[in-house]
């Protein structure tokens, strides 16, 4: 893929699972347990994919 490519699914995958957690009040409806997992698991995951291709972006 190209640089400008992957950088940009870098910030979208870094940013966007903040966003939906935050703003989307579905989430305001499940139980403790699970928007402890989202906030958690599933956000850090995706951010570290996003990092990884920020780091495929910038090194090609």
């Amino acid at each position: 893929m190209s640089k400008l490519l992957n950088i940009l699914i870098g910030v979208i995958l870094i940013l966007a699972p903040i966003l939906i957690v935050l703003n989307i009040p579905l989430f305001y409806n499940w139980g403790p347990a699970a928007i402890e997992f989202l906030k958690g698991g599933v956000v850090v995951c995706l951010m570290i994919v996003g990092i990884v291709f920020l780091i495929l972006g910038i090194t090609e």
